[in-house]
């Protein structure tokens, strides 16, 4: 695997996910999400995606608003090594180069709502100027029951006012726990998802045969398509999944690869609507497809650990994948 990406690229944008990451956690220390090293770059995709939509949209849209289905607590730890990193509403609250009319989080965990609140304040009373996140609401309740309720909320507020009304929804379903009729019901506006398809428990969902999971998980059973008595196709899995958000009215598409470094991979699916002039944003996600196609959780720890000094750059190098590569091919 060739590359060309550099040890500067990954670590100026693992510095954004660290920078003031430790007393934003600290001021809930007992409660973290689930974090390991290929999040990062998950994180990574979605700041970048932040960043772009918010740099485009308010030139087209004079209301827009960022959904994140599964929220979490706000802070993602790496525990073995004292390590935190900002999870998805942070990076919302803080990367957004416009702030969001409202940011909805969903959190049904309420210890985990309660923390994500905290930090949100402190975010809000502690670090600079211009990082406005007041305005938000955190929804304690089952993602697939309220949704219906936060877009009919946005469409009273902006007296339906089609395209200048606009979203940003991020659905980290790692645990295939919102439903396809939940994502629907988020197209109802005009609006960009970015999706984790959860690829590897996909195909072991559906090699146990768990129909009603998927079922819910694809809005109908589309997925045995991709079935038969000898394998399971995933890359026919993510395309089924693909087709029902073109249905939706999200045609135009890219997806990326996360991988573990190991058998666990997922793909971040990106949607969008069809324009005449084409879409910036599916011309953005190829570009950073680009980038972490070419990226494993393992070379994001060599990173880290270079970045915490025990390790040289000439180590980064000499430590390989299986494929006899590291991934990252051009150093400083």
């Amino acid at each position: 695997m060739s590359s060309n990406v550099s040890v500067d690229w990954i670590k100026e944008r693992l510095q954004t996910l660290t920078e003031h990451s430790t007393e934003i956690w600290n001021v809930a220390p007992s409660v973290t999400n689930d974090f390991s090293s290929w999040s990062a770059l998950k994180l990574i995709l979605l700041s970048a995606t932040v960043d772009m939509y918010t740099n485009i949209v308010p030139n087209y849209s004079d209301n827009f608003y960022y959904i994140d289905a599964l929220s979490g607590s706000g802070i993602s730890a790496f525990p073995e090594q004292d390590e935190y990193f900002v999870g998805s509403p942070i990076i919302a609250a803080t990367m957004a180069h416009e702030p969001f009319n409202r940011m909805y989080f969903v959190e049904k965990d309420e210890e985990k709502a309660y923390a994500l609140r905290r930090r949100l304040t402190y975010v809000e009373e502690n670090l600079p100027d211009e990082v406005v996140c007041d305005n938000y609401r955190i929804v304690t309740e089952n993602v697939n029951q309220v949704m219906d309720e936060i877009i009919e909320e946005i469409a009273e507020e902006t007296l339906y006012q089609s395209e200048r009304v606009n979203t940003l929804s991020f659905v980290d379903n790692q645990g295939m726990d919102v439903h396809f009729s939940t994502i629907k019901t988020l197209t109802r506006i005009y609006g960009d998802l970015l999706i984790n398809f959860p690829t590897t428990a996909v195909r072991r969902t559906a090699g146990a045969e768990y129909d009603t999971k998927l079922n819910k998980f694809y809005g109908d059973d589309g997925w045995r398509a991709a079935v038969n008595t000898d394998q399971i196709d995933d890359d026919a899995l993510r395309s089924i999944y693909m087709s029902n958000l073109a249905e939706q009215g999200r045609p135009e598409q890219e997806f990326i690869p996360v991988q573990s470094g190991g058998s666990y991979f997922y793909d971040m699916i990106y949607c969008t609507r069809e324009t005449a002039g084409g879409s910036p944003y599916v011309d953005s996600m190829s570009y950073m497809k680009d980038k972490i196609d070419q990226l494993t959780g393992d070379d994001v720890e060599r990173v880290l650990r270079f970045m915490r000094g025990e390790q040289t750059g000439l180590d980064l190098f000499q430590e390989q994948d299986d494929d006899g590569q590291t991934g990252l091919g051009d150093f400083l």
